[in-house]
Parts: C-alpha cells; sequence; structure tokens
C-alpha cells in the first residue's frame, strides 16, 4: 500500500523539472536567435566595410593622381565611390542610402600607426577615407531592438604615383677630352686643382646612390625629410655620399666612394652650406615613394658643386687645347668665368597642377653665364708677339622648365604606365664684347672689346659688342612610354626628349651669324700716333688676317670648349633636353579600416 504524501512528492517534483526545461528552452532558443541577431549584424557590417574598402581603393586611384591633372574635389571622388558601388550591384536607390561620405588629407605615422591627417591642405593630399552608413538589421523577434545609431564603415586608402623629372643633357659615357674639361670645371667649383682620368669619371658616372642609403650612412637623420633639409658643406655632402657608396659594398659603388672621399679632402669648405632638397626637389608627404630611386652620382655631384657656387663667380683655365695651325700663330690661351644664377633642380614628386595652377613637380636646367677670355698670340719673335689678339665671348642660359603633368597608370587594357610632360625653353643670348661677370647683366652691360693690339697698343675694337638671341620661348607637351625605372636599370634613350631648336647646330650656326656680324664692327683706331692715314691704308688687309684668323678661332672655341662645357653644365642653348628619370605606381591598399 503506498503513501499518499509519497505520490504527491513525485508529481511535485515531475511539474518543477517542467517548468525548468521549459525556462531552459527559451534560454536555448533566445541564445540561439541572439546568435542569429548577432551574426546578421557581423554579417551586414562586414559586407558594408568591404564596400567602403572596394570604394576607398577606387577612390585612392583618383586622389593618388592616376589620369588627373589636377587636385581631386571631394565630388569627383564621392562620384568615383558611387560608380564602385553600382559596378558591385547596388540601385541607385541602395547607393543612396548607404550616405557615402569622403574624407581627403595625407597619410601620416602616429605613434606607429598610419593615420588620415585631414588637415593637410588640399593640394597635398594623397589618400582617402570613405565612410557608408546603414541601418542595423530588422530584428527576426521584435524584443531585440537595434541601436538608435546607424551602422558605420570607414575604411582609409592610400596610391603612391610619382615620377621623377630633370632638364639637361644626358651623360652616356665620357672620353678624355671630356676629362680634361671636367677637371678644369669641376677643380673650379671645387676651389681646387683636379686630375682625374676619364676612367674615373666614368666611374661616378656608372654609380648610383639612393636617398635612403644617405639616410642610412647618417647616424643624426631620422629620415627621407630630415636628410633634405640638413644643411651641410660641400665636402661634408660629399662624405654622406661617399660613405652610402661604401656601405653597398659593390664594385663601382667602392671606386667611387673613393673618389668621393677624395673630393671632399681637397675641396673648399668655406663654401655657403647647401642643402641636398635644393638640388632634388622632392613634394612634401611623398618621401617614402621616393627613397628607393637610384640617383646618378656624377649629376649629383656636378648639381651639388654649382648649388654650393650659387651666385657667386668661378674663374678656372681650359686646358689642353691646340693652337690653330695658322702660320704666325704662337699659342692659344682660354680662361673661363662661370657665374650660377640659378643651380639646376632635379624634381620628384607626383603629377599634375594645384588649385592655383602651379605644378606639384617642377625641374629645371641651370641659370647661368659662361665668359671665355681667348686669346691668341701672333707674328712671334721668339717668345715675344708683336700683335696679340684678344676674344671675349660671353653666354647667358636662362632656365630652361619641365612640369610632370600626367602619370597614366598601368591597366589591363595597357600594362605599361605613360607619362606626359608640359617643357618650356627660353631665349638664349649669345655675344662678343668685353663683360663683366660680376655684373648684374653682363651681356646687356657689355662695353666695346680690343679685339687686335700692337706692341700693347690698341688697334683694332668691336664696338658696339654683338649681341644674338637664340631660340625662343617656346612650350611643348612630351609623351613617354614605359616602362621606366625602377622596373628598368636605367632610362632607355627614348626617355629623353628635346623641344625647341636643333642643339646640335646651334651654336655653329650662331657662330656664323657672329661672323656674319664682325666686319661692320671692327673699326681701327686710325688716330693711333697720329698715323692715321698710314693705318687706314693697311686697315683692311689688317682686318682680313683678324678674319682669317677670328674664323677657326670662333669654331674651334665653340666645337672644343663651349658646347661640351655647357653640356657638363646641363644647358642646351635654344632648347630643353628633358629626361623622364623615373616612375612608380604603387597598387592602392588600405592602410585602415574601421
Amino acid at each position: 500500500m503506498s503513501h499518499p504524501s509519497w505520490h504527491t512528492g513525485r508529481r511535485q517534483q515531475r511539474g518543477a523539472v517542467a517548468i525548468v526545461a521549459a525556462f531552459a528552452l527559451l534560454a536555448a532558443l533566445a541564445a540561439v536567435v541572439l546568435a542569429i541577431e548577432i551574426g546578421r549584424m557581423y554579417s551586414a557590417h562586414r559586407e558594408l566595410r568591404k564596400l567602403a574598402s572596394l570604394s576607398a581603393l577606387d577612390a585612392a586611384r583618383v586622389v593618388g593622381g592616376c589620369d588627373s591633372t589636377s587636385a581631386a574635389a571631394p565630388e569627383d571622388v564621392i562620384e568615383g565611390v558611387n560608380a564602385t558601388l553600382l559596378q558591385q550591384g547596388l540601385s541607385l536607390e541602395e547607393i543612396a542610402a548607404l550616405a557615402p561620405g569622403v574624407l581627403l588629407g595625407q597619410q601620416t605615422s602616429d605613434a606607429g600607426l598610419r593615420v588620415l591627417d585631414a588637415d593637410a591642405d588640399a593640394d597635398a593630399a594623397d589618400s582617402v577615407a570613405v565612410t557608408l552608413t546603414r541601418q542595423f538589421p530588422t530584428p527576426l523577434i521584435p524584443i531585440f531592438t537595434p541601436p538608435d545609431a546607424p551602422m558605420r564603415a570607414t575604411a582609409y586608402a592610400r596610391q603612391g604615383v610619382v615620377g621623377r623629372v630633370a632638364v639637361g643633357s644626358s651623360l652616356l659615357g665620357l672620353n678624355s677630352e671630356d676629362s680634361v674639361l671636367l677637371n678644369a670645371l669641376l677643380g673650379g667649383l671645387l676651389g681646387t686643382t683636379l686630375d682625374l682620368s676619364v676612367a674615373d669619371y666614368n666611374s661616378l658616372l656608372g654609380a648610383d646612390v639612393t636617398l635612403l642609403q644617405l639616410v642610412e650612412a647618417n647616424v643624426g637623420v631620422a629620415g627621407v625629410d630630415d636628410l633634405l633639409s640638413l644643411e651641410t658643406s660641400l665636402p661634408g655632402a660629399l662624405n654622406l655620399v661617399s660613405q652610402a657608396l661604401y656601405a653597398t659594398g659593390e664594385g663601382v659603388e667602392l671606386v667611387a666612394a673613393g673618389l668621393l672621399s677624395t673630393l671632399a679632402g681637397i675641396a673648399d669648405p668655406n663654401v655657403d652650406e647647401i642643402r641636398l632638397g635644393d638640388y632634388l626637389r622632392v613634394e612634401e608627404g611623398v618621401e617614402d615613394l621616393v627613397g628607393a630611386l637610384p640617383i646618378n652620382v656624377l649629376d649629383l655631384l656636378l648639381g651639388l658643386a654649382q648649388l654650393a657656387n650659387e651666385g657667386y663667380a668661378v674663374d678656372f683655365q681650359i686646358p689642353g687645347l691646340v693652337n690653330l695651325n695658322i702660320p704666325g700663330v704662337l699659342g692659344l690661351t682660354v680662361q673661363a668665368h662661370l657665374k650660377i644664377g640659378e643651380a639646376p633642380q632635379e624634381a620628384l614628386g607626383r603629377p599634375g597642377y594645384r588649385a592655383d595652377g602651379s605644378a606639384r613637380t617642377v625641374a629645371r636646367s641651370s641659370q647661368l653665364m659662361v665668359v671665355l677670355e681667348v686669346g691668341v698670340a701672333l707674328l712671334p719673335i721668339g717668345s715675344f708677339s708683336l700683335l696679340s689678339l684678344d676674344l671675349d665671348l660671353a653666354v647667358d642660359a636662362a632656365p630652361a622648365t619641365a612640369e610632370l603633368a600626367e602619370i597614366h597608370c598601368p591597366t589591363s587594357a595597357e600594362p605599361q604606365p605613360w607619362a606626359r610632360i608640359n617643357a618650356e625653353t627660353t631665349v638664349a643670348r649669345i655675344g662678343i664684347g668685353d663683360f663683366d661677370i660680376g655684373d648684374a647683366d653682363p651681356i646687356g652691360n657689355a662695353d666695346e672689346l680690343v679685339v687686335l693690339e700692337l706692341l700693347g697698343l690698341d688697334l683694332l675694337v668691336v664696338d658696339p659688342p654683338i649681341i644674338l638671341s637664340l631660340g625662343s620661348n617656346e612650350d611643348g607637351e612630351l609623351i613617354y612610354d614605359g616602362p621606366f625605372v625602377p622596373k628598368i636599370a636605367a632610362p632607355a634613350p627614348e626617355h629623353t626628349q628635346t623641344i625647341g631648336v636643333d642643339p646640335s647646330t646651334i651654336l655653329s650656326d650662331a657662330v656664323g651669324d657672329l661672323l656674319s656680324q664682325l666686319v661692320p664692327n671692327l673699326l681701327g683706331n686710325i688716330n693711333l700716333l697720329g698715323l692715321g692715314p698710314v693705318l687706314e691704308l693697311t686697315l683692311t688687309p689688317v682686318i682680313n688676317l683678324v678674319l682669317d684668323i677670328l674664323e677657326p678661332l670662333l669654331n674651334l672655341v665653340g666645337a672644343a670648349v663651349l658646347e661640351p662645357l655647357l653640356e657638363l653644365l646641363g644647358v642646351s642653348l635654344g632648347s630643353a633636353e628633358v629626361t623622364m628619370k623615373a616612375v612608380t605606381v604603387e597598387q592602392p591598399f588600405i592602410f585602415r579600416v574601421e
């Protein structure tokens, strides 16, 4: 017989278990639903982040400068974002619901993290943030209330697009005559006497260094931007390059390192301090993109030497000239006077133009004045000459400029980039007269020149001085096809183009024009010693004798001295020789997602 209280207890236990089971079932169901809701929200946010990232990558192409000639405006970037979202299959209504927003700025670093500096100047913007918003998914069960604020995703992206441009003659190889002239020129710029061989100069020509290597060689420099702003003497700069080359441990670079160390030891340390950034003009914000680009050591040496002498007159003797092989000529001397008004500048930066119309990346050649004092001893008697012929030949070269207008980035249809440069030449001047290199305008203020002296007395003069203009103010558009450095080892021949007059004939044509105007300007000092009538009778054959000497003299000095000297200084009279030295196009990348 069962006890009634025992049956009652068992019924109560079964009821309690049922209640607990019901609550557990409800809790499990709620957990499942919550997990589903969280998964739905996570999936929606992941999709939103994906759309924001894809939009940011395409927007970075617009902001970075691909196929653009001006700084990107926010509305242009928004238009690109909308086009990307359409390609992802979204309708216009769905795109509007996402409320796309963009923020332009410059990628920078904060505590080792890449961030967007939205306060950077609009022209300096190289990165973009794309923000998309959407409402949270409608809950499956109304008891789960979504947040009041919408779901948001922001992706930050950048694409680096930079080029390196130079204006000036490209040295492809040097011979013994070039080395003689380089010793004179570079010795004058360094304030010393040089005797380097053609092999030495070709070693400098064959060696390259990068900005990153220069940074690593200087323990006091934190990065490329610090390196470019570092003030140092010319010997200090040469030592810095030498140390960077030594660190490479490679053949031609080691030879060049030793040569630069020697030059640094004998160069005049008392010239003005220089900054590497005044020769290599790097656009602010792209230092990390140009650090690995190769820089030719001889170009760098000549550029820095000119920069150190900017505004000063440099004098040097031109050695190694032979006489004219004309009867009666005892010898020939050429003294050069050089004044660098503006040193050359290579430019590294992004393509396109700022809002004010100025180019982001502009290279220029030197603005300089060269005066060659040519002396010829005539009618020798032993080591003494009865007549001496003196001629001052001057060239005033204004800088040519080149602006990096556009870089077309690679696509599947066009796998290689191409670049467009807008270049401009200026008028050069050449003349015969008496020139003061220290004058503000030596050619414009030239005096009459005594050409011929008899026993130290003036016999023939050029009056007034002869001044000719070469070339014209001409601008042109140059197109360059890739691949470029660093995809190839060195610029291809087609990566150097010329606008303006033909540089191979302009100087010889100018010499011919000078000679044609020389006869009317040659005046005899007929009152010399009161023997005017006698000299007047003999003046014509004397002028003819001088002209017989002047024609080969001018041709020799033009071809053997002036033309190669200007080439070494990177100057082309009446033309601009423009080289697209390098192009770097990064793939757009995401550097942050929120």
